[in-house]
């Protein structure tokens, strides 16, 4: 690939140290996107947090406290997840906000550093300390955390520390440590299952490269080492079934409860965030202008980027409803195709758009009320445990409380998310007597969703659990009514 350098007007400043030779270190590179990441992670302490954030923060509150991820909770991520979380709430406790916003900002400084690094493989080096240089860092910072930090919502997420362990993965087997690239990868799909897609990448690196089939097997040792020493732990401890169960089963029944909404959420994200159909059309249409105008050594670069694009698409979009962060699995794809064709195509106006759609978010999501719950409720502060309904698990650290049961939230009792939720339903319905009478059931509305996921959770508990509403707090954007069992 080639060497790139972004050229802008200079300024005085720029000349000053353009003369002055300054020359980016790694480790000043590091520096530069670890400060940038943590300014603009900030803005979670102006925003909503995205209610995942505090699923995956409870799971890890639970496992500090020697509960067992699979068994005790219900959930669809991977291992690795939930032991990241866990350590932040080790370090940083009750304080969730100061938590996420660590857990975002650290991430994605490691992301971008050694997407930088990879690039600087490919070609994509920067060298001088440059005001053009900065800017081009700038950019690529906000754009990747866009998409953690979206119109909507923001927080942390699987994506970020998956993209994490895929990035260091494919910079290790570029620099032929393949062992360790394998166990890197077998993280990054013990944090989500849909990076698995990306497997085909690295064959093809070989395969392209001509390296020796001996790096493909040596990938494999380390992948099937970090998978099957995970399966072993899990069957040791008890719990294989529900690590299986979470990790496959719920996501294929999440997956085929949603495919009829699934393109229709797609849609309607691509219009509101004009960004996501922007940077995916417009990576899409360089690749093919690229296989189309490309020779010689090109080609067999430009070869390895659609099949780059190709496993990106498809950990990105198939799966369940579609959300902004699903999109970071493609800033991959994103940051090679603009690199390798910063030179060859003019992408002065085009970026430019961009980057403007990008500072429209985050100007977006500061706008949008932060969702905050001032009324004290004295039924809730009394209970030992709180069932919280339909999909509200900050309650949990507001209130400083645990769930009855695995199902924590009632996401994977709902017909629209679990296709196959009989199975999930039948467990929910084994909360122990001596439980029920010490949990206060919290119905949640703030939206129309809110009241049919309600109106389901009481036609399908209701009658098992003998609920009986005690209380209603209304509030500015909605309701939430106090349930208790007479059991």
């Amino acid at each position: 690939m080639y060497h790139i350098q972004i050229v802008f007007h200079l300024s005085i400043g720029e000349k000053l140290l353009y003369y002055c030779k300054a020359v980016i270190s790694n480790r000043t590179l590091f520096l530069i996107i670890t400060l940038l990441s943590f300014a603009v992670a900030g803005f979670l302490l102006f925003g909503k947090i995205d209610p995942d954030s505090f699923a995956y923060l409870y799971i890890g509150r639970g496992v500090v406290g020697g509960q067992d991820m699979f068994v005790d909770f219900a959930d669809n991520k991977g291992p690795v997840l939930y032991a990241f979380f866990a350590l932040l709430y080790f370090v940083f406790g009750n304080n969730f906000n100061l938590a996420i916003l660590f857990g975002n900002a650290i991430l994605d400084a490691f992301a971008i550093y050694f997407l930088f690094r990879l690039l600087s493989i490919y070609g994509f080096k920067i060298n001088k300390l440059k005001i053009s240089n900065l800017a081009l860092i700038l950019f690529f910072v906000l754009l990747y955390k866009s998409f953690s930090i979206s119109y909507f919502l923001g927080g942390l997420y699987s994506e970020q520390l998956g993209m994490m362990f895929l990035v260091l993965s494919l910079w290790k087997y570029e620099k032929k440590n393949y062992f360790i690239s394998g166990l890197l990868f077998g993280l990054s799909i013990l944090t989500r299952v849909s990076f698995l897609l990306f497997i085909i990448i690295f064959p093809a690196i070989s395969l392209i490269r001509k390296y020796k089939i001996s790096s493909i097997a040596s990938f494999g040792l380390g992948l099937s080492i970090c998978i099957a020493s995970t399966v072993i732990y899990f069957a040791l401890s008890g719990s294989l079934n529900d690590f299986i169960y979470n990790n496959i089963f719920i996501n294929l029944q999440y997956s085929s409860a949603t495919t009829d909404i699934r393109w229709l959420r797609l849609a309607f994200m691509s219009f509101i965030e004009t960004r996501i159909i922007f940077v995916f059309l417009y990576v899409t249409i360089l690749i093919v202008i690229g296989l189309f105008l490309s020779k010689g050594k090109d080609k067999s670069q430009l070869l390895l980027i659609t099949i780059i694009y190709i496993a990106s698409v498809a950990s990105t979009f198939p799966g369940g409803i579609f959300y902004a962060h699903h999109f970071i699995q493609f800033m991959l794809i994103t940051f090679i195709v603009f690199s390798f064709f910063a030179k060859k195509v003019f992408w002065g106006l085009p970026i430019v758009l961009l980057f403007w759609f990008v500072i429209a978010n985050y100007l977006v999501y500061l706008a949008m009320p932060k969702q905050t719950f001032s009324k004290s409720i004295s039924e809730v502060e009394r209970a030992e445990y709180i069932m919280v309904v339909p999909f509200y698990p900050q309650f949990n650290f507001v209130y400083n409380k645990k769930s009855p049961d695995r199902y924590f939230h009632g996401f994977y009792l709902f017909d629209v998310f679990n296709k196959n939720s009989i199975k999930d339903i039948e467990r929910h319905k084994l909360i122990s007597k001596d439980k029920l009478k010490k949990t206060v059931f919290m119905m949640v509305e703030f939206n129309s969703e809110d009241k049919l996921l309600n109106a389901e959770y009481l036609r399908k508990f209701g009658k098992a659990f003998k609920l009986t509403k005690q209380k209603v707090y209304d509030y500015e954007n909605g309701k939430i009514e106090i349930y208790s069992s007479d059991l």
